[in-house]
């Protein structure tokens, strides 16, 4: 996860972009910043406890600071990309939002992508799939996980979410090299739409 921003927004009216986690407490970015929520996102989560890193027992004040300059805090990621974010398809409003260190691969036109990952602000975000206790199917659920945890998927994890996969055996000899650079290879869309295609 990364603090994302629109740069053509950023370049057609000739403001500098952030860079920082500090930079989106600043004045100049009043208004401009959207995060989906710690307690309904796992982006939103990633970011929560990246902000803590950073600031340690000051994070409340960072926090306060963030939301005095009039960030905008959503339910979920697609709320924040495809809702808010200028550079999520072009309805939204506000120009930084979080979302994924891949999301600019999937903005490239002509060779060139509209949004850019600020690295500084790069945190991990870990996701998972596990069977709840009481769930109603346990052995289905566990069926589900069997299939999520296969070669068949892991092997196409990097290919179709721009992501490694879970275990190193599993992304293939020698291609390393090539699951670093699968957003250069990756179809061009949005990138939560690209994560949805089978």
């Amino acid at each position: 996860m990364c603090v994302n921003i629109d740069t053509t927004w950023f370049g057609k009216l000739g403001v500098t972009p952030p860079a920082t986690l500090a930079d989106l407490a600043d004045p100049t970015y009043s208004g401009l910043f959207v995060t989906p929520g710690a307690s309904t996102s796992s982006p939103g989560m990633a970011f929560f406890p990246a902000t803590i890193a950073e600031y340690g027992d000051e994070w409340p004040s960072y926090w306060e600071d963030l939301l005095a300059n009039d960030t905008k805090v959503v339910d979920g990621w697609e709320d924040a990309y495809y809702g808010d974010f200028t550079g999520g398809g072009g309805k939204g409003v506000r120009p930084i939002v979080v979302s994924y260190d891949s999301s600019p691969a999937f903005t490239v036109a002509d060779g060139k992508s509209s949004t850019a990952a600020l690295l500084d602000t790069c945190f991990r975000q870990s996701e998972y799939a596990g069977v709840l206790e009481g769930a109603a199917n346990p052995a289905g659920a566990q069926a589900v996980i069997d299939w999520l945890l296969s070669d068949e998927v892991q092997c196409r994890v990097a290919d179709r979410d721009v992501r490694l996969p879970r275990e190193r055996r599993r992304r293939g000899a020698g291609r390393l090299g090539d699951v670093r650079r699968a957003a250069d290879r990756a179809a061009v869309g949005p990138a939560g739409r690209h994560r949805r295609q089978p």
